[in-house]
């Protein structure tokens, strides 16, 4: 668990640096390292609260809505998304601007639209909302490794990784 978020921290970075180029083509790059950990984490928490499920189902009824999981385990984003604020991860202001920035992002991507008197703007707005998203995510499970090394950049962030209260490290 902590590498994966330290991985996100990893992106969040590059893309950050993608943003302070203030380029088209590095926004464009930075919006995917944003809408990658966007929806990695949207993944993780709804995979959490599967877990959260199966341990609560051996007692009594399920604790999350079954049905609203199963769809946002799939390979569609706005499923994940729209199950992420069922699930009580965002608002759904937040989950709305979600879909329309990761839209945006199909857009820029896919379709090779260049959108150059708002894409830097959309792109700064994605990122904030990626670390927003970032510090409502609290891990079911802290568990390090001693064989994992965090990179670079994580490192610039965390530390180096050592035993001790990783929670507070990534507040």
């Amino acid at each position: 668990m902590i590498l994966f978020l330290a991985d996100n921290i990893d992106q969040l970075d590059l893309a950050l640096d993608q943003l302070a180029v203030a380029d088209r083509n590095f926004d464009r790059f930075a919006l995917m390292l944003v809408d990658n950990v966007v929806e990695l984490t949207l993944h993780r928490f709804i995979q959490d609260k599967a877990s959260e499920n199966e341990l609560w189902g051996k007692i009594k009824e399920p604790k999350h809505d079954p049905k609203v999981i199963e769809k946002a385990l799939g390979q569609n984003f706005d499923n994940k998304t729209k199950g992420a604020a069922k699930l009580g991860l965002m608002t759904q202001e937040v989950c709305e601007s979600i879909l329309n920035l990761h839209s945006f992002r199909n857009t820029s991507y896919h379709k090779g639209m260049r959108h150059e008197g708002i894409l830097h703007s959309l792109a700064i707005f994605y990122f904030r909302t990626a670390c927003q998203l970032s510090t409502q995510y609290e891990p079911r499970w802290w568990s390090w490794g001693s064989n994992e090394k965090y990179s670079y950049r994580a490192r610039k962030y965390l530390g180096d990784p050592v035993r001790g209260d990783h929670r507070k490290i990534f507040e």
